[in-house]
């Protein structure tokens, strides 16, 4: 526990409510909040660094871990972060060099498939892996761990038994990957487009970059008060109204900033507001945690 303006609080909701700070003065949107404050419970140890530029290295450096995300820009020595549509990686052979398969990741419903698919291509590039015109491949796919993972490798695998007789990957077309045009057309396929009732998989992942989307101070209050007060209940969130939770967000946050206060009236929307945020915000935690240390995470190709 710390002490933060006479009131003692965790340590992650401090920090929490250092980067609410920070971003109710900053030119964002709700695109940025969301992973920004998610990312916050992962950064305590930021808090404690005073020289802006030790805090900014020390940041990217910590960044490293997490993938999923990107920094956009840094105010006040608070990384702004968005997070990528989406990830690709190679997988290897046991105890091989080689690439057995590449991973595509997809996080967001509103991944562009041709650059999902350029992902592809640049991990095939950088593995050396051939790629032949008429090669059908092998593609699957599974929607898990809320992001979409897609699988694609040649046609046939190398047998464990002939794996030490090659230095590189074999270039003949039984072992050939599948054009990035095949990818990209999957990817499409699965993702779907338009209208919510047209999408696949798409339904299924992140919605950040919506439109319309809320107003920014209204997204920063909203994920503070999801962190504090929010539940699952049935599958579905729930903000229950307190009064404690009311008079610490002002006084902490709203407060300080000459922000109009909350209170617990049916008439004040920012409980539902949380509500609404709480599937954004959960599941950026979630990736952020899950796909953390990533084992491949100085070979993944990233979309912006």
């Amino acid at each position: 526990m710390q002490e933060w303006d006479k009131t003692r609080i965790c340590h992650s909701c401090v920090t929490m409510f250092w980067f609410a700070d920070v971003l109710m003065e900053s030119e964002v949107t709700e695109t940025e909040i969301v992973p920004t404050l998610a990312f916050a419970l992962h950064a305590e140890a930021l808090r404690e660094i005073r020289d802006p530029q030790r805090r900014i290295a020390e940041a990217r450096e910590a960044l490293v871990r997490y993938p999923v995300v990107e920094v956009t820009e840094f105010v006040c020595g608070v990384p702004v972060l968005r997070m990528k549509e989406a990830l690709a990686e190679a997988v290897r052979y046991p105890q091989s060099e080689l690439a057995r398969t590449v991973r595509v990741r997809v996080l967001s419903r509103f991944a562009r498939p041709d650059a999902v698919a350029a992902l592809y291509g640049e991990v095939c590039e950088r593995e050396g892996l051939p790629i032949h015109g008429s090669s059908a491949g092998s593609i699957s796919w599974d929607c898990s761990e809320m992001h979409l993972k897609v699988r694609v490798g040649p046609r046939e695998e190398i047998h464990a038994s002939r794996l030490g007789h090659f230095d590189e990957y074999p270039r003949v077309r039984r072992f050939a990957f599948p054009l990035p045009s095949v990818v990209e057309a999957v990817v499409r396929a699965l993702l779907g487009r338009g209208q919510n009732k047209n999408l696949v998989f798409g339904a299924l992942l992140s919605d950040l970059g919506r439109k319309p989307c809320m107003h920014p101070e209204t997204a920063v209050t909203a994920c503070v008060l999801w962190h504090l007060r929010g539940e699952w209940v049935g599958g579905k969130p729930k903000v229950p109204r307190s009064e404690e939770a009311a008079t610490l967000i002002n006084r902490l946050l709203l407060r300080p900033l000459d922000k109009p206060p909350i209170d617990i009236t049916r008439n004040d929307a920012i409980w539902r507001d949380a509500a609404k945020v709480a599937h954004r915000f959960d599941r950026c935690r979630f990736l952020l945690q899950e796909l953390r240390d990533n084992p491949f995470q100085k070979q993944l190709s990233t979309a912006p």
